[in-house]
């Protein structure tokens, strides 16, 4: 039996594939690299993005229902080496969230649990909730000295 990842996990991976093959179209050099997950790790190379969950309030459908819709509130975070590259990878990030994105659902392989399986569940609307540049002053590590964060947010249903 394959062991399925959980919908905060699909939707992380789901937006860091999408996000991959809409760069990659946009970007043959340098590459960009689509990260998951908060923390900037140290074998990182500018030029980053990376994508992660943050928070899901929820509300039932209906008076009756037991389905729940969740507003997931996910980040992505643009780690680049001028303000102007910075802009770009921002344009670019903006224009592949505009017609929302395909989502998987993803489980281990039962027979070898290094290899992921990607099961196609239909596609999910995107909201930009805000799209700013983190100014963190002028003695800051280079990876943040060209920093952008933009904050969506991605509805789900039973996912």
């Amino acid at each position: 039996m394959a062991i399925n990842y959980r919908t905060y996990r699909n939707l992380e991976s789901s937006l860091a594939d999408h996000l991959q093959t809409e760069l990659d179209a946009q970007f043959s050099s340098p590459k960009i690299q689509i990260r998951v997950g908060k923390t900037f790790n140290s074998n990182w190379k500018l030029l980053v993005v990376a994508v992660f969950w943050d928070s899901a309030p929820a509300v039932k459908l209906g008076i009756g229902e037991n389905r729940w819709i969740e507003n997931n509130t996910m980040i992505i975070d643009i780690f680049s080496t001028s303000e102007g590259l910075k802009l770009d990878l921002t344009s670019c990030v903006i224009q592949a969230l505009r017609e929302g994105f395909d989502c998987h659902i993803l489980a281990k392989d039962p027979g070898d649990q290094s290899q992921v399986i990607k099961t196609p569940n239909g596609s999910v609307h995107v909201s930009i909730l805000s799209n700013s540049a983190l100014a963190l002053g002028d003695n800051v590590d280079k990876r943040d000295k060209y920093r952008q964060r933009i904050t969506i947010t991605v509805d789900t249903v039973d996912l």
